[in-house]
């Protein structure tokens, strides 16, 4: 990790926090909790354009331009580039908030602020953050910002969008409001759900107001900044009581500030799915009286016929809250296909190709890495595998759906005439070009 680097007015880098989910304006109530003296400090990078809400009329301002994006995707890094070195330069901006839009996946934006060793290599920190080497800002927080009435509305309807999932899996806080108004099994379902989605994350149904900052704090390396300057995080009461981590300058909820801010990895391992995937325990549900949850880790070496695979994860299984996972299928042998979907709602996508499927002289050159990945392989399949995740209340058959998922599945005798004749199965998948997803990646 990169250790900070300090502002002259600082003292430490400029802390992001990423706000998103299906409050379109969540900044708005998160600014709203803290002193006036502590909203003027604060920046805002929304679709508009920059804001300072406490200076003027809190429309964008002049400067860095509008942050443009396309289905929810960044499209101009230039731009959350020059907002980002703008406030970092500024002696009187603490914080930077970042609202997203509806639509958007958090852990695509955060990986711009991913500035470790491990993956700088993709260039996304270095060409949309850095400025000549320099680390400016530290990402400290990703808040998932829900309206209770609306998700619990989509969950009933069964038309949750996947983005949502998604924000609730990447997010180190859930802020859920409007929850006061729901009859109580349509709120014990809502955290049941999220619990299922994310149960690490702490769920907070307002936004904590961040206490007054002393006259001075330890520095990240243990030094103390002038009385009146800046400083990092303190702990507020709202957090204390919540059992919560002390909020960073400037945010009014949210993760201590960390010299080197979050790790992105730790953060999308809590997903439920990945729970189960990894073995890892189940974290117990805070606050709520509802039946443990039913978990089914599907693994196998057999290939899956696509149309019985596709009709059996597309009918309702009752109790169903979550399906994620890597599967191949006997018709596309080269192809890693991502599996992902809340009850009947799916989405599969080609995630890369199998390292069975590439040439040896693509495989990782690191001789560790190699041997792992033979380690891994088994014949005649190669590393190729199903490992799928499922999530459920009590009500969630997991036995029925496994030995379902076994009768989609291909058997192979060692003649091989199976594999030839299993490309010409039925496949309502649409066909994938090479350039679909980089080559080796899983």
């Amino acid at each position: 990790m990169l250790a900070p680097t300090l502002h002259p007015h600082r003292g430490l880098r400029l802390p992001v926090t990423i706000y998103g989910g299906d409050v379109p304006d969540a900044w708005r109530h998160a600014l709203q909790t803290l002193p006036a003296a502590e909203q003027a400090r604060v920046a805002v990078l929304a679709a508009q354009g920059l804001h300072f809400p406490a200076l003027g009329t809190g429309k964008p301002s002049a400067g860095p331009s509008a942050l443009g994006h396309a289905g929810g995707r960044l499209r101009d890094p230039a731009a959350l580039r020059a907002a980002v070195l703008h406030c970092a330069m500024q002696e009187g901006c603490d914080a930077l908030w970042l609202q997203l839009p509806p639509e958007a996946d958090p852990a695509d934006w955060a990986a711009w602020f991913d500035t470790t060793p491990a993956h700088a290599g993709d260039g996304r920190a270095e060409s949309a953050l850095h400025d000549g080497g320099a680390d400016l800002c530290c990402l400290v927080a990703v808040v998932a910002c829900l309206n209770a009435r609306h998700l619990a509305g989509e969950l009933a309807r069964d038309t949750l969008p996947l983005a949502r999932l998604a924000q609730v899996e990447f997010a180190t806080r859930v802020v859920l409001l409007a929850e006061a108004g729901l009859a109580p099994t349509a709120r014990q379902g809502l955290r049941q759900a999220l619990h299922a989605w994310n149960p690490a994350v702490p769920v907070q149904t307002h936004f904590a107001a961040l206490a007054a900052r002393p006259a001075s704090a330890p520095q990240a390396d243990g030094a103390s900044l002038p009385a009146g300057t800046p400083n990092p995080p303190v702990v507020c009461a709202p957090c204390t009581s919540l059992g919560l981590p002390a909020c960073p300058p400037g945010s009014a909820v949210l993760a201590r500030l960390q010299p080197t801010g979050l790790d992105l990895d730790a953060v999308a391992a809590q997903a439920g799915w990945a729970h189960v995937l990894e073995g890892r325990p189940w974290p117990p549900a805070a606050g709520t009286a509802a039946p443990p949850l039913q978990t089914l880790c599907f693994e196998s070496r057999d290939p899956f016929h696509p149309q019985r695979l596709l009709e059996l994860l597309c009918r309702p299984w009752p109790g169903l809250l979550r399906q994620h996972g890597h599967v191949w299928l006997a018709t596309r042998p080269d192809w890693v296909v991502a599996l992902s979907g809340h009850h009947r709602l799916l989405s599969v996508e080609p995630a890369g190709r199998w390292w069975a499927a590439l040439p040896a002289d693509c495989w990782p050159q690191d001789p560790a890495a190699r041997q792992a990945l033979l380690s891994a392989s088994v014949e005649p399949w190669g590393d190729r595998c199903q490992r799928i995740a499922f999530i459920g209340t009590a009500a969630f058959d997991a036995g029925a759906l496994r030995s379902a998922l076994a009768a989609c599945q291909l058997r192979y005798d060692d003649t091989h005439s199976e594999i030839v004749a299993w490309r010409g199965l039925r496949d309502p998948l649409p066909d994938w070009q090479p350039a679909a997803a980089p080559a080796g990646m899983r």
